[in-house]
């Protein structure tokens, strides 16, 4: 993205199913950009370094003043390689892109967005290519062919005061083409969210969603390969919203849920529960209690994937993670509680507490002894195994988080995290 385009960048921290859906386990970043309206004018950025060799943004944006905005963008930039001993610059990292914004006010409550991005990369990568055939194992050096391009459209409308409507469709193309893998993509998705208000301070909020992925991943290599090769991933959820006002400016409950479906699993459930105190006007406390998962995916259920270990016997010697076509979602139970004051006018700090219990973490499982494979030949001995669900444990820590604002353009932010892990 042009760094100048960008408004705020929202860190939401623990898990956040119920609102942004299936794998917003530990977090999220959100990136939000600018109004057409705030980025009129002409904007032309050049750098360049011993690593970032070239760096090139420019970006154009007017309006017809009334209702109608615009901004168009190019950026690319050309990275060096790291320090290689032996000499081979294999790393190179070149870039480069465009795009579009445009928004229209047909009325007060009525804003329409169309905007859309193209690009085209060379990243230069060293991979291990693994094969039944000599010499069964080589590392390819070579330029990762990385292109596509993606178009959104978006209405939101304004009923009143804490009532609107929102649609977005959006459609995206990915061609990736690595020494050792190949993935061209379509991805078609499609969201409707609604907000309105009921009696006794209530805030409403529901949506529905739809998300097609047509994927074709060709072999590339005999030691990577997805069966099948060209496959639809399919996404649908649904979502529900209490925002109550149990006390007036001090106590709110906000309950709800995710219900989503994948190709991979039935009906599952994200639901939260969170209370928000807030005794004085300068202090909030709250806590939450959040189930959130983590989808299968192709990398578990449609992916193979072999490792060579060496000569045994007179035949070469394979590892092999096959599909798991059981493979269950990953869970989350996550319990949090914070507490934030502000001091003053330049300083406030929060701290932050949780405990997340884990199961049905993806592990790597040895399935059996090694056996002599004969398909696909020539023949070797083969070491079965896949990825399970055979973890289990906790997550607990505790963050604070002070911020002193000592003049209107300087702010110092520090932090502390204290993470324990344990796992079996």
């Amino acid at each position: 993205m042009v760094l100048e385009d960008v408004e705020r960048i929202e860190v939401i921290r623990g898990p956040g199913g119920t609102i942004w859906g299936p794998n917003a386990v530990n977090g999220v970043i959100n990136i939000i950009t600018r109004h057409t309206k705030d980025t009129h004018g002409e904007l032309v950025s050049v750098g360049g370094g011993s690593v970032d060799q070239g760096i090139f943004n420019a970006r154009y944006g007017a309006g017809n003043s009334k209702n109608f905005d615009y901004r168009v963008y190019a950026m690319g930039f050309d990275r060096g390689p790291e320090y290689h001993p032996d000499g081979q610059n294999f790393d190179r990292w070149r870039a480069i892109q465009g795009g579009f914004r445009a928004d229209w006010a047909k009325s007060t409550r009525d804003n329409f967005t169309l905007q859309g991005d193209i690009y085209d990369e060379g990243a230069g990568e060293s991979v291990v290519a693994t094969s039944y055939t000599a010499p069964y194992s080589q590392v390819l050096e070579s330029t990762a062919r990385l292109s596509g391009g993606n178009i959104l459209g978006r209405w939101q409308k304004t009923l009143g005061e804490g009532t609107d409507f929102q649609v977005q469709v959006d459609y995206d193309r990915t061609n990736r083409r690595e020494p050792n893998f190949i993935d061209l993509r379509d991805t078609f998705d499609v969201d409707f969210l609604d907000r309105f208000r009921l009696p006794a301070r209530q805030q409403i909020s529901w949506g529905l969603g739809a998300r097609l992925s047509r994927g074709d991943n060709p072999q590339v290599v005999s030691g990577l390969v997805f069966l099948p090769t060209k496959r639809t991933d399919e996404l649908y959820t649904g979502f529900f919203q209490d925002e109550i006002g149990l006390i007036k400016d001090h106590l709110t409950l906000s309950a709800g849920t995710k219900l989503l479906r994948t190709n991979f699993t039935g009906i599952q459930l994200e639901p939260s529960a969170r209370l928000l105190w807030t005794p004085a006007d300068k202090q909030t406390m709250w806590a939450a209690f959040t189930h959130a998962v983590r989808t299968p995916s192709d990398g578990e259920r449609n992916f193979f994937l072999s490792g060579y270990i060496g000569m045994s016997g007179g035949l070469p010697y394979f590892a092999r993670f096959n599909a798991n076509p059981n493979f269950r979602s990953e869970q989350l139970n996550g319990y949090e509680a914070g507490y934030r004051r502000l001091l003053g006018r330049q300083l406030y700090f929060d701290v932050t507490a949780f405990y997340n219990h884990h199961s049905d973490l993806e592990s790597e499982d040895i399935t059996g002894p090694a056996y002599v494979e004969t398909t696909p030949p020539p023949t070797h001995l083969l070491l079965p195994a896949e990825f399970g669900n055979g973890l289990l444990g906790t997550t607990k820590g505790i963050e604070i988080a002070p911020e002193w604002k000592p003049r209107s353009f300087w702010r110092l932010h520090a932090s502390y995290s204290f993470l324990q892990m344990d796992l079996k």
